[in-house]
């Protein structure tokens, strides 16, 4: 949230990747540490809590000069800016908000059906993990009653094993994860093993508990594992296609009142119950029932973030260096979901369908553009064209020649000019050339540009490639025509 909400948007959000590899690292080291502390003669469990304790009060002594710092080293960036602005636009103040920033919050989570979602999905996921973690906690006290030391070291290597799978899966799957199985199945990924380790270990308890401490240090590794590869990269996702303020906002709440929220009421709960050790598979069935309802959410999750995203784009609210990033939480599906659109008879739609296409780079069906091009809307067809030039898409010959028609609209011809390639064939550079002579000027000045770029590259007709001289020879005569026009 500091980097986000003090640095420029892109740059925040560049940064935060880097940030959260960093603290990745950082857990895989001090796992690594432990277990070589515990490996030194004469340093025992306890004295590893000076450790920690001189760890936590290095960052809170540091952080705000460097928060300071960055502050200042941003509004000096941004000065110049601000004051060229300033000279050129007059300022202009939005309406005072009266409401509070928490109440503000508050209702953005509830009005949107992807803020309202991503909370439930965050308290109950939270619930479970706190009741996982307390069983965990039991089972280790249980295996290692009377050997702190092993338990120590234990602890140790889960913790750099675990980090460093984190790690590893961030910078090489959570990105084609999301791309080949959209955003929802990845956020119910940690739930799906978190409830399939709490069944296998409610299972060991009857059949073979002496297994059954393995099993829920395995259910407890992958709720880690997956907490931090999969589900906090998604959750940042999820929110990047929002309003920058009401996105952070809700961030917030989220993140510090419906996070905590979940973690005091399961935590209150299992003080008043006190469940003892030898009944801590009787809390199995809740974390499953738990992790049955983040799964049904989750996979529910993907339609509201595409809402979200064609909004963002349609008010061109969505930064467009963002948008390919987005692409992959769409799922397989959203081009299939967009070609609907793109059959629309509204042009609302077929507009906004079309700049999702543009600016996602969705692979559509060639022959839907091409059905777009052919309406009597002069603004749908210019946009298909130019979707197509978007796309590197290539157009038949026969599609192209029957475009290039001298009636069709000025706007529209411009449009297919700007999209033929340079080695089109022998009739669509006839079709172009008929252009040259054409009323509106631009056109026929884009026609005869077209065969000087066409000529440089190579008779577009033959196939030949001509000498420097022949092409400065026609290449002024083209320029010639140019002027003359």
């Amino acid at each position: 949230n500091t980097a986000s909400s003090t640095l420029p948007t892109r740059q925040g959000k560049r940064l935060f990747p880097l940030l959260a590899a960093f603290a990745t690292i950082g857990a895989v080291g001090g796992g690594l540490f432990v277990k070589f502390l515990m490996d030194v003669d004469g340093v025992q469990a306890k004295d590893l809590i000076w450790f920690a304790v001189f760890l936590i009060l290095f960052p809170l002594a540091t952080i705000k000069g460097v928060v300071r710092r960055l502050t200042e080293s941003v509004g000096a960036e941004a000065a110049p800016a601000q004051t060229a602005r300033a000279e050129t636009r007059p300022m202009s103040r939005p309406a005072p908000e009266n409401r509070s920033e928490i109440r503000q919050g508050i209702e953005g989570i509830i009005k949107s059906p992807l803020l309202l979602r991503l909370s439930v999905f965050v308290f109950v996921l939270q619930a479970a993990s706190v009741l996982i973690d307390y069983q965990f906690s039991g089972e280790i006290q249980q295996q290692y009653a009377s050997q702190p030391g092993e338990m120590a070291r234990f602890l140790g290597n889960f913790y750099w094993v675990s980090n460093l799978l984190v790690l590893v899966l961030t910078l090489f799957a959570t990105g084609p994860m999301v791309q080949n199985w959209g955003i929802g199945p990845v956020l119910a990924g940690g739930a799906f093993f978190m409830g399939l380790g709490s069944c296998l270990y409610l299972g060991e308890h009857f059949f073979d508990p002496a297994f059954a401490f393995w099993m829920m240090a395995f259910t407890a590794f992958a709720d880690r594992v997956c907490q931090y590869a999969l589900t906090k990269n998604a959750m940042q996702m999820l929110v990047t296609p929002l309003d920058a303020k009401a996105g952070e906002r809700a961030k917030t709440l989220i993140d510090g009142v419906v996070y905590r929220a979940s973690s005091i009421l399961v935590s209150v709960f299992l003080l008043i119950f006190n469940v003892e050790v030898a009944d801590l598979f009787m809390i199995s069935p809740v974390v499953v029932v738990a992790c049955v309802v983040v799964v049904f959410v989750s996979l529910g999750i993907g339609p509201h973030f595409r809402e979200a995203i064609f909004a963002a784009l349609q008010s061109r609210d969505l930064d467009i260096s963002v948008a390919p990033y987005l692409k992959g939480g769409f799922g397989p599906g959203a081009a299939q979901e967009t070609e609907e659109h793109l059959a629309s008879e509204d042009p609302l739609v077929l507009l906004k369908a079309l700049d999702v296409v543009s600016e996602l780079r969705l692979p559509v069906r060639q022959e839907l553009l091409e059905n777009l091009v052919s309406t009597d809307n002069a603004t749908i067809a210019k946009r298909s064209l130019e979707t197509m030039k978007v796309l590197e898409r290539r157009p038949s010959p026969e599609f192209l020649v029957e475009i290039l028609n001298v009636s069709r609209p000025a706007p529209l011809l411009r449009a297919a000019i700007q999209i033929l390639p340079y080695d089109a064939d022998k009739q669509v550079h006839k079709a172009v050339a008929a252009l040259k002579g054409h009323p509106d000027a631009s056109v026929g000045s884009l026609a005869t540009v077209f065969e000087i770029r066409a000529f440089s590259e190579g008779d577009g007709a033959a196939g030949e490639t001509k000498s420097v001289s022949q092409m400065n020879i026609r290449a002024l005569g083209f320029y010639e025509e140019l002027v003359a026009m």
